[in-house]
């Protein structure tokens, strides 16, 4: 990766070692994974809003 590649230097596969991306279903698998490897506090960063932040609270409220 070039340096300042800026969007560019983020590979699907990236994004995908580290971010929940997709629908509620497979991030709660993802969730689910990240627990039975031994994360004992994942940390959930919401879209920017209140709503996509309560959305995030009600989908992962109990995961």
């Amino acid at each position: 990766m070039a340096r300042g590649a800026g969007a560019a230097g983020l590979s699907d596969e990236l994004l995908e070692s580290f971010c929940l991306i997709g629908p509620m279903s497979r991030c709660s698998e993802r969730i689910a994974s990240y627990r039975s490897a031994g994360v004992d506090l994942p940390i959930l960063m919401p879209a920017i809003g209140p709503k996509a932040a309560s959305d995030i609270v009600e989908q992962f409220g109990n995961a």
